[in-house]
């Protein structure tokens, strides 16, 4: 429990610290921490509880940011904001589990830079996803 609340803790430290323009420093950071603390991440990770829980802190966090960013914007939110988050959450725990199996794959750089051009750019840019699609599934 003291390590599933020290890493609760230190993803909510991180949350605060990025706004959701800058998710990727954010992402890089915390997949050099599971690179320097593999074992507690597995910990973790391992936990179905716990990783709903942070899958739900996440999307708050997430969908927060969208609105104020939206109100800031004066664009008015919809649906489509939930929905925006729950993607982007399950890709962050997608990724996270990822980087815990094939950490010598590819560096926290190159996992964080595919994370942010897949997802996060695609997030923002939907009309992407067509392109995306077509060209991986068309005969």
């Amino acid at each position: 429990a003291a390590v599933v609340d020290q890493f609760r803790q230190e993803l909510q430290e991180q949350f605060q610290k990025s706004e959701f323009a800058d998710r990727f420093n954010g992402l890089l950071h915390a997949l050099k921490n599971a690179q320097e603390k593999p074992e507690l991440f597995r910990v973790v990770f391992s936990h179905h509880r716990t990783v709903e829980r942070i899958r739900s802190f996440v999307i708050d966090q997430i969908s927060s940011d969208m609105e104020a960013f939206n109100q800031r914007m004066g664009i008015k939110s919809g649906p489509e904001v939930l929905a925006k988050a729950h993607i982007m959450a399950g890709s962050i725990i997608g990724t996270f589990n990822y980087w815990l199996n094939y950490q010598d794959d590819m560096s926290a750089e190159e996992l964080a830079e595919m994370f942010q051009q897949f997802v996060l750019r695609n997030i923002e840019h939907p009309e992407r996803l067509r392109e995306i699609h077509e060209s991986t599934f068309s005969s």
